[in-house]
C-alpha cells in the first residue's frame, strides 16, 4: 500500500477522533470556544480602532492643511538663503515668506460700504490653503476668506472692492487706496476670520510704505528703501503629511 493513501485514512481517523471527542465533551469544548473568544474580542477590537477609527482620523488630519503648518513663535530676521534652504527639504511641501504682522492689515469695503480690518496673507503657486481655487498673480487681485466676504456683502469671485493702506508720516496721515479683484472666495472650512490672500510683493510693499518709504505701485513719495537684501520677519510653512510635522519642529 502506498504512502499516501495511508496518510489520508489517517488524516481521516484523526478528525473522526477529534470531532467525536468534541461532541462527546461538548460543555468543556463550548468553555474552550468561549474562553478563546474571550481572549481574541478585545484583540480584534483593538485591532479594528488602529486601522479603523484612528487610521480615519489621521486620514482626516492630513488631509486638512491647517494641520500641516509650523508656525513660528516671535519674529524674526530671515533673509533669501534662509528660504532656499528650507523650501529644499524633502519633508517640505509649500513655503513662503511673511511680513511684520503690524504691517499686514487692510481696510477692505464694498463701494458705500464700511471698512472692515483683515489681515493680509502672503500666498504664490502651491498653497495648501487655496487649493483647488485660483491664485493671485497680478498685485491687485485678492482671496478672501469666507468670513470676510461674508462682512463687507457677501461678495463672491468676480466683484471689484477696495482696499486702503495707511500710514503715518511726521504727524500726518497717509492713505493709499487700493481697487482690488476678488478671484476667489474660500470655503468656511478654509480658514477662519477675516483675511486677505495676496502676491507677497504686495505685503512687502505694504512693509515698505509703513516704514516711511517710496513705493511707485502705490504713487506714495519718501525716501528710497536702502538696497541691503530684505529680511522677513516669519513664514508660511507646511508639512507634506502630519508626521513630517515633528521632523521639521525639532529642526
Amino acid at each position: 500500500m502506498s504512502a499516501r493513501p495511508r496518510r489520508v485514512r489517517d488524516m481521516r481517523r484523526i478528525f473522526g477522533l477529534a470531532l467525536a471527542d468534541a461532541t462527546h465533551e461538548w460543555r468543556s469544548t463550548l468553555c474552550l470556544v468561549l474562553a478563546l473568544a474571550a481572549v481574541l474580542a478585545p484583540l480584534l477590537i483593538l485591532f479594528g480602532l488602529r486601522y479603523g477609527v484612528v487610521q480615519t482620523l489621521a486620514d482626516r488630519m492630513t488631509r486638512d492643511p491647517r494641520n500641516l503648518e509650523i508656525v513660528p513663535i516671535g519674529a524674526g530676521r530671515f533673509d533669501a538663503a534662509f528660504f532656499e534652504k528650507v523650501a529644499s527639504w524633502p519633508d517640505v511641501a509649500f513655503m513662503i515668506p511673511k511680513t511684520r504682522s503690524i504691517s499686514a492689515t487692510i481696510d477692505i469695503f464694498r463701494e458705500g460700504g464700511s471698512p472692515l480690518p483683515a489681515e493680509m496673507i502672503p500666498t504664490k503657486s502651491g498653497d495648501p490653503l487655496l487649493a483647488g481655487h485660483p491664485i493671485p498673480t497680478s498685485d491687485r487681485q485678492v482671496v478672501l476668506t469666507a468670513d470676510a466676504a461674508r462682512k463687507i456683502g457677501n461678495v463672491k469671485a468676480g466683484a471689484r472692492i477696495h482696499g486702503v493702506i495707511g500710514r503715518t508720516v511726521d504727524g500726518r496721515t497717509e492713505n493709499v487706496r487700493l481697487e482690488l479683484e476678488v478671484i476667489a472666495v474660500l470655503p468656511d472650512a478654509a480658514l477662519n476670520g477675516e483675511a486677505v490672500f495676496l502676491p507677497l510683493q504686495t505685503l512687502a510693499d505694504t512693509e515698505s510704505f509703513r516704514e516711511g518709504f517710496a513705493v511707485p505701485a502705490f504713487k506714495a513719495e519718501g525716501p528710497q528703501r536702502p538696497a541691503d537684501p530684505r529680511l522677513y520677519a516669519g513664514f508660511r510653512l507646511y508639512g507634506r503629511t502630519i508626521y513630517d510635522i515633528p521632523v521639521l519642529r525639532d529642526r
